[in-house]
């Protein structure tokens, strides 16, 4: 195994192939473009070339940047390969923060995985002050609802 790194460079195929090895429906082949596309940060993790993991950020230039679609493939997982990607995206949002302005990074943990993000900062919701986080999906015609992402 010979992992590398890299910012950008996956592809719509890429991207619903890694979303199907962990059991999550493929996109649409645009939506696959236009959500690759919409991401302010991309990290892909390669192994001899091949997609084996990636993990996203998307921003309202702002104040508040959303981490999605952290994935390693089963074969890949228990190699810190998820860790390197999260701890790579989040450095690239850091380094964006002008002084006197401050970042809020939400995600939406799956089940058993908290305490992984826990170990970067995140806190679990509910907490003091903050409730539950939530969900919602829109389904365009002709697409049946699903329950996993």
């Amino acid at each position: 195994m010979n992992i590398t790194y890299h910012s950008g460079g996956l592809t719509p195929g890429e991207y619903d192939a890694l979303r199907l090895s962990v059991g999550w429906a493929a996109e649409h082949p645009e939506q696959s473009a236009a959500t690759l596309e919409g991401s302010d940060v991309i990290i892909v993790a390669r192994d001899v070339g091949e997609a084996v993991g990636m993990a996203r950020i998307f921003s309202d230039g702002g104040a508040n940047a959303y981490i999605e679609d952290v994935i390693v493939r089963p074969d890949h997982q228990k190699q810190g390969i998820a860790r390197e990607l999260v701890t790579r995206v989040l450095a690239h949002m850091r380094s964006t923060v002008k002084p006197g302005y401050r970042l809020k990074i939400t995600n939406m943990s799956a089940e058993g995985l908290e305490g992984f993000y826990g170990s970067f900062g995140w806190e679990s919701r509910p907490s003091p002050g903050h409730g539950h986080g939530m969900a919602m999906w829109y389904y365009g015609e002709g697409v049946k609802p699903r329950s996993n992402g």
